[in-house]
């Protein structure tokens, strides 16, 4: 006995000099569920209760943790979460009729915490009612382009299944419709065999039928949520969510689609009159008879975070099974006879003092073997659990020092292969993520409705890319991954937006103006752009004059003045002409400078403000105070204060205030209140995002006035947020 004694004493002393640390994700709860307890607790102030738990909880464990009573199957329990730490870590106590047992059975466990789990995780209206508005934004995206093409097609008219062969299909539609298939100047001679345009025509049906029947399905599991089926009803929209990804890549793909962006014309015209009809590739038929769908890719992805966090929460049978199974265990480690309590509090030290790391290490593996599928990695988190596995089962009759280094060894090799194999994985993550963004960013560089297919194309297969990398790649799928991320990134640098007039009259006037207009008391970007856009021509104007009179006066009037030149009525008639000619040009000028401020006001490449962003040492955000506690906007915020912090620039939140169209900062800024410290933040010309509202999704760049970019909705919401997004480009 005196050996296990000293061995105690020697293992406390190691347990405090344990220094391990792991990057830890652990598991949250979506933005609009409560924690595991929080708010709902309910003290048993049983006497009796206190003392039948301190026999086996320490007091000061109890006095760190949550209780809460609840009803199941006709009995009561007390559920006592350790340590507030969370439900991973319940012990579960049977306290009907006044007699109390711990709970180490998993079927009773799974009945006591059942139904209480999944009331307190069950999504709320506004999760609903957020999934619900974002399908109907998602289908909104691309009905008008899908509409076109089934007007073109005749689809329109009779939709096709599996039921129809494809020269049916045609009959019904195609040739119902002259500039398809029911005239000469259609498709008529190639349509009369299977070939790629009646092939993609039927196709393109049967991908129109899933992709309603897909939308129709979401609605109504959405619509249908309750607390009995939303296990099942979750699994249901992550299928559907994954469907829509996929027809998102597919529909593209088509004869009857524009060619895509990664092929030339010219490398279609070489390389496919080596084919007979219907052979070869399928973009050497592609011929732009309809439009690209469109898909908005970002609400899609919005949507699958959210059902990805419901998925992670104890809402469906096994993962509840798997809390109910980790609640009997827990009942059983505490549960120990009164003459072992020493040594079940060495146990209790052990185990916590490894635990955190343990489950901190063994989470980090299981995200990353669950996106890429290492065998070396997979072994080693075998071989690390089942080694711990044995620590723990070792029981409390151990010695714990000799312990405690087996876990530390154990940990350490398991650490060396973890950061090996994410040494692969991650930069191919991120090269990825940095992709999406320069995609993002050439995207909000073309003004609305400009935006060439090319564009909206390499979008669709960088998203594809973004969704493979969601499922579990092995190497060679991450060394192909890794090529295609680095072909469109080359893509997107060829693709950036033309050059635009008014960005160039941004950058020449814009200071002058801003100038001009700060401290006018009036801080509504919509008033003072306005006014911009009038003062930028008038500027152009008065420069133009100035220039003409300076003409003036060191030609005609130095000429005549010094009778160096005839004065006759022809001479005088030319320099009238020429002047003439040099006021018309100034006119035209000044025309063309109202056109780009009016053009200005509306929009502006975004890259433009990047370009600010990336030269200014602090980035301004405004925040409209009544959004601004919004759990999913601060995630955005907090992600892109990180990426500017790492980029060693300030990120500055100011709430402010809206009143008949005038921003105003809440409290003071810089000895500034209300509209005045507004516009004294935007007349310093330093790069300002405002945030007004999460209902409109939106970013975009605009005005002459200061350097202001507007965004909202989905574009700022999540820590995966678009905002974000572009700042890592800056």
């Amino acid at each position: 006995m005196g050996s296990k004694v000293n061995s105690r004493h020697a293992f406390a002393l190691t347990a405090l000099m344990i220094a391990f640390c792991f990057v830890a994700l652990p598991i949250q709860h979506s933005s609009a569920q409560t924690t595991s307890f929080d708010g709902r607790v309910i003290t048993n102030s049983s006497a009796a209760f206190t003392n039948y738990i301190a026999i086996y909880i320490p007091n000061s464990v109890i006095a760190n943790s949550l209780v809460v009573n609840v009803s199941a199957a006709g009995n009561t329990y007390s559920l006592i979460e350790i340590n507030k730490s969370s439900y991973n870590n319940i012990v579960i106590i049977n306290t009907t009729g006044g007699s109390y047992s711990f709970i180490e059975n998993n079927a009773t466990a799974f009945v006591a915490l059942r139904n209480y789990l999944i009331s307190t995780y069950f999504p709320n209206s506004t999760t609903i009612n957020e999934l619900s508005n974002e399908l109907a934004q998602y289908q909104t995206s691309a009905a008008f382009n899908l509409n076109l093409c089934l007007e073109s097609t005749g689809l329109n008219n009779y939709l096709c299944t599996t039921k129809d062969t494809v020269n049916g299909c045609m009959a019904l539609t195609c040739r119902s419709v002259p500039l398809c298939g029911g005239s000469p100047k259609g498709l008529t001679s190639l349509l009369n065999t299977p070939g790629p345009y009646n092939v993609s025509i039927y196709n393109f049906s049967l991908q129109y039928g899933q992709l309603n029947s897909t939308y129709i399905q979401f609605k109504s599991t959405v619509n249908a949520i309750t607390q009995q089926n939303v296990g099942t009803s979750i699994t249901t929209l992550q299928s559907d969510v994954s469907t829509l990804a996929e027809l998102a890549a597919k529909m593209p793909i088509s004869a009857i689609m524009p060619l895509p962006s990664n092929i030339t014309v010219n490398q279609q015209q070489a390389q496919c009159p080596q084919y007979v009809p219907p052979a070869g590739p399928w973009w050497c038929y592609a011929g732009g008879y309809c439009p690209a769908p469109g898909f908005n890719s970002i609400v899609l992805g919005h949507m699958s975070t959210t059902i990805d966090a419901l998925a992670a929460l104890p809402l469906t049978n096994s993962s509840i099974q798997a809390v109910s199974s980790q609640a009997a265990a827990n009942g059983a480690y505490w549960y120990e006879p009164e003459d072992t309590r020493n040594d079940t509090i060495h146990y209790g030290i052990f185990i916590n003092s490894t635990m955190p790391s343990y489950n901190a290490l063994t989470t980090n593996m299981s995200i990353v073997i669950s996106r890429y599928g290492n065998s070396v990695l997979i072994q080693s988190l075998s071989t690390f659990k089942a080694g711990y596995t044995a620590l723990v089962t070792g029981g409390i009759d151990q010695n714990f020092t000799n312990a405690t280094i087996k876990f530390n060894q154990l940990s350490s090799n398991t650490v060396t292969v973890y950061r090996s194999a994410s040494a692969i994985y991650t930069p191919v993550l991120q090269q990825a993520q940095n992709a999406t963004a320069h995609i993002l960013v050439v995207e909000l560089d073309y003004a609305p409705g400009t935006m060439p297919y090319q564009v909206a194309n390499l979008a669709n297969q960088q998203a594809n890319i973004n969704l493979e990398l969601q499922k579990q790649v092995n190497d060679s799928q991450l060394a192909s991954i890794k090529t295609q991320i680095a072909n469109l990134s080359k893509q997107a640098m060829s693709l950036s937006a033309p050059f635009s007039l008014a960005a160039l009259d941004k950058q020449t006037k814009g200071g002058i103006l801003t100038s001009l207009l700060s401290g006018t008391g009036n801080p509504y970007p919509s008033v003072l752009n306005s006014t911009a856009s009038l003062i930028d021509p008038l500027i152009t104007f008065v420069i133009g004059l100035v220039i003409v009179a300076i003409i003036y006066f060191a030609t005609y009037h130095r000429l005549a003045s010094k009778k160096r030149i005839n004065i006759t009525p022809r001479v005088k008639r030319a320099w009238m002409l020429l002047f003439a000619l040099l006021i018309i040009i100034v006119l035209i000028a000044t025309f063309v400078s109202y056109s780009n401020a009016q053009s200005a006001s509306q929009f502006l490449p975004v890259g433009l403000f990047l370009g600010n962003a990336q030269s200014a040492a602090t980035t301004y955000i405004f925040v409209n105070k009544s959004i601004a506690t919004n759990a999913q906007l601060q995630s955005c915020l907090s992600s892109m204060k990180s990426t500017l912090a790492g980029l060693n620039k300030v990120m500055q939140q100011i709430n402010i205030t809206r009143s008949a169209g005038h921003r105003g900062c809440v409290g003071t800024f810089k000895n500034q209140t209300g509209t005045q410290c507004y516009d004294k933040i935007v007349a310093s010309g330093a790069p300002a995002v405002v945030i007004d509202n999460l209902s409109t999704n939106q970013i975009v760049h605009e005005g002459l006035y200061g350097s202001v970019l507007y965004a909202d909705g989905s574009a700022v919401m999540g820590s995966y947020c678009p905002l974000n997004e572009i700042f890592k480009t800056v």
